[in-house]
């Protein structure tokens, strides 16, 4: 996205008829690190009351909720960075037109 918006910048600089100086555009390099997940171990309810298996299946089903609740929304910030991507590439627009 960083890469369409400088391409952009390079692309109105090249045709514009006015010269212009030369904007110089570092790279960008985003590395994102895959985790490792552990393994989940079995549980040995053998020796346990109902009720504490009813406790322990609780406990994991509110942390599951959770975690699709996080999910969520990380694909809402993502979808708002994209917004307000698409948002600056049209003032870039504007801005590159305009001249």
């Amino acid at each position: 996205m960083i890469l369409l918006l400088a391409l952009t910048v390079l692309i109105s600089c090249k045709t514009s008829t006015t010269p212009q100086k030369a904007i110089e555009i570092p790279t960008l390099r985003i590395e994102v690190e895959r985790p490792v997940l552990e393994q989940i171990p079995e549980l040995d309810v053998s020796e346990m009351t109902d009720g504490q298996i009813e406790a322990i299946a609780s406990v994991l089903a509110v942390y599951n909720r959770n975690m699709g609740k996080l999910v969520v929304y990380a694909q809402s910030l993502e979808s708002a960075y994209k917004v307000k991507l698409e948002y600056l590439n049209n003032i870039l627009t504007i801005i590159t037109s305009s001249n």
